[in-house]
């Protein structure tokens, strides 16, 4: 069987929606610790920090504490449990998903997003063979330019692969330029929120706004799934304005969720002083 044989149409593809209980079992697969509580799943997304499986599940109140031992947690809050908050959630949501489209985007940016479509092969991933093949590569080079992270050794990038879940749990997009992968977009929908759980783009590529057709892709299959009302495009990096513009340009405003936060004081009040930003994302304020 030939790579392009897990190739498919991204036309035709539909972002697959999860259970709560679905997320938290493809979390547990990828060696994260994840508990129930009340009916609901919380993942330790930092060491002794909860957050529920699903960021924007919007909890009562009552259910919105700390699910197991630890040092902390946050949760969003349903918009009626707002008075009891004491912190925001910063997020790049576009909603309704349904009202969304091309018209919606400036007219400079419709018109590079069209010339990249005739320059771009956008395709769903059936299974990893091509991000084994050619995914390194861009993931390097993505996170050279970003900063978001330390480069992946390459037998620790293939093993990410086996635990995303692509063709299963997730649903992944690829970009190919001249028959090659140019950047890719990966993510899943759980109760009506869609998220992004990857999008690297090759630096060499920026300039095909290969970038921007992969973020419609995904939102376009969002729309055919029927069930999705939102796209999560990330937590707000107000330390980089450039990126802001351009997610609020596409369709993905900030939206300020209400949350109820616990964390020790001395670790709050040190987050504030040495990394504000990380503070601000994690708090709202």
């Amino acid at each position: 069987m030939t790579r392009e044989a897990g190739l498919r149409p991204a036309g035709d593809a539909v972002v697959r929606s999860l259970t709560e209980r679905e997320v938290a079992e493809w979390r547990i697969e990828r060696g994260e610790r994840v508990v129930e509580r009340d009916g609901r799943y919380w993942r330790m997304s930092r060491p002794g920090f909860w957050e529920p499986v699903h960021w924007l599940a919007r909890l009562p109140v009552a259910f919105a504490r700390r699910p197991a031992a630890g040092l902390g947690f946050r949760a969003t809050l349903r918009p009626e449990d707002a008075a009891s908050a004491n912190g925001w959630m910063p997020a790049h949501v576009l909603s309704p998903v349904s009202a969304w489209g091309l018209h919606t985007l400036s007219r400079n940016r419709r018109h590079r997003l069209r010339k990249a479509l005739r320059r771009v092969d956008l395709v769903e991933l059936g299974d990893q063979r091509l991000l084994e093949e050619e995914g390194y590569a861009v993931v390097v080079s993505s996170l050279a330019r970003t900063g978001a992270g330390d480069p992946p050794s390459r037998d620790a990038y293939a093993r990410t692969l086996t635990r995303d879940g692509i063709g299963r749990e997730l649903t992944f997009f690829a970009g190919l330029l001249d028959g090659h992968l140019a950047g890719y977009i990966g993510g899943w929908a759980v109760d009506g929120t869609a998220y992004f759980q990857r999008l690297h783009i090759h630096t060499d590529a920026l300039a095909s706004q290969v970038g921007t057709a992969l973020v419609v892709a995904f939102v376009e299959a969002c729309q055919r799934a029927g069930d999705v009302e939102e796209v999560v495009n990330g937590l707000h990096s107000r330390e980089f304005p450039e990126l802001t513009s351009y997610k609020e340009a596409i369709g993905f405003p900030v939206r300020r969720y209400p949350l109820r936060l616990a964390m020790p004081p001395g670790a709050l009040f040190a987050l504030r002083r040495l990394r504000p930003h990380v503070a601000y994302r994690l708090t709202g304020e």
